[in-house]
């Protein structure tokens, strides 16, 4: 098993370094690589069920894709799991192997998938396997996890090391994030998302503030945040620099005016137009730090701003560099000759909402 793997990747390496002297780079997005590596390798791990040796190469595959960016003083490696493996064959052995033998400190960046709808009887991500990944992996800087049912594991099991965490469709336990915790944990934490985690409530956003390195907050379908938790967990989070709030029930006006009275020093700011009106947006003129707004559609709000009324606000922030319009059917409208000729000194970005993909991996 182990020759068969080591074969397979050293085969991916020379075809690989080869498909990028071609300009036939595979398929790692921006998303994954944001170096620009010298050559990358795809390495095809194999796994073992009922003493048999498989290799999938099929949609429902389990793959692993590891990046290596070298230069002349330094190198960087990440692995990414970006396939899938029918829940009932994949074991939590797999992951110890591939922990033991491929992961090490030169891992910065891990995505991985859990058995949160798989029932019951499915394997959970274990606190020992997470504690093992710290030691294994001093670097880790970035987790994501998709579909995983972390009710078990408390977040001390986390390494340390992280300075991204993102949970995608993941269950968490009521205590994960009260402030009743241990306010050393997680001390490097600089960005956090939260899509589509239901258990996420008013209280969890207060405790936050523990993370004192957070800049970074991404709220994605948390419908369990109300609009006075929202202002009172951003006002013990003054020093945030990015808010993203995206498909929750919160209404558009309401997070700006939070944002308004408690982030002055925010520089991006991302958010559903749901509840947006002309009045709503005024509420952010004149933020001394704000280089980017994003407003996504569909558009479903009468109160909506007016393209016109959009650049008036938009002239009234002095550091607005970036303006981005998705998914509120103005591409190649009029709105759009508008939107760009009176904002000459802005990047006017307007286009459609871009398909989510159902894959975890992708």
């Amino acid at each position: 098993m182990m020759i068969l793997c080591d074969a397979l990747l050293s085969l991916y390496v020379v075809l690989l370094k080869f498909a990028v002297s071609k300009n036939l780079s595979p398929m790692l997005s921006e998303d994954f690589i944001s170096l620009q590596p010298t050559f990358y390798a795809l390495a095809l791990l194999t796994w073992c069920s009922g003493g048999k040796s498989n290799v999938y190469k099929s949609k429902t595959s389990f793959w692993s894709q590891a990046a290596l960016n070298f230069s002349s003083t330094s190198y960087s490696n990440k692995i990414f799991f970006w396939g899938h493996l029918p829940h009932d064959q994949m074991q939590p052995k797999v992951m110890w192997h591939l922990l033991r033998r491929y992961m090490a400190s030169r891992l910065y960046s891990l995505r991985m998938g859990g058995y949160l709808f798989s029932g019951s009887q499915a394997p959970h991500l274990s606190p020992a396997l997470m504690k093992a990944l710290g030691q294994k992996c001093p670097n880790l800087k970035r987790l994501c996890l998709h579909v995983a049912d972390l009710s078990m594991m408390p977040i001390t099991s986390l390494p340390c090391t992280l300075r991204t965490l993102e949970l995608h469709s993941c269950e968490i336990s009521m205590a994960w994030l009260l402030k009743e915790q241990d306010p050393t944990v997680l001390p490097l934490l600089e960005c956090i998302v939260l899509d589509r985690v239901p258990a996420f409530r008013d209280e969890h956003l207060q405790g936050l503030t523990r993370f004192r390195a957070l800049r970074s907050l991404v709220l994605g379908g948390t419908y369990r945040v109300t609009e006075t938790g929202l202002d009172a967990g951003l006002q013990e989070l003054s020093y945030l620099q990015r808010l993203e709030v995206l498909g929750c029930t919160l209404s558009a006006d309401s997070t700006l005016l939070a944002i308004s009275r408690h982030l002055r020093d925010i520089r991006k700011i991302r958010l559903t137009v749901r509840g947006l009106s002309a009045s709503g947006l005024s509420l952010i003129e004149g933020m001394p730090a704000l280089e980017s707004l994003c407003l996504l559609g569909p558009l479903i709000t009468p109160e909506m701003p007016s393209a016109s009324e959009i650049v008036s606000s938009c002239l009234a922030m002095p550091k607005l560099r970036v303006l981005e319009l998705q998914g509120l059917g103005w591409e190649g409208q009029e709105a759009e000759r508008i939107l760009c000729k009176g904002l000459p000194h802005c990047v006017v970005i307007v286009r459609a909402c871009l398909k989510e993909s159902m894959d975890w991996w992708m």
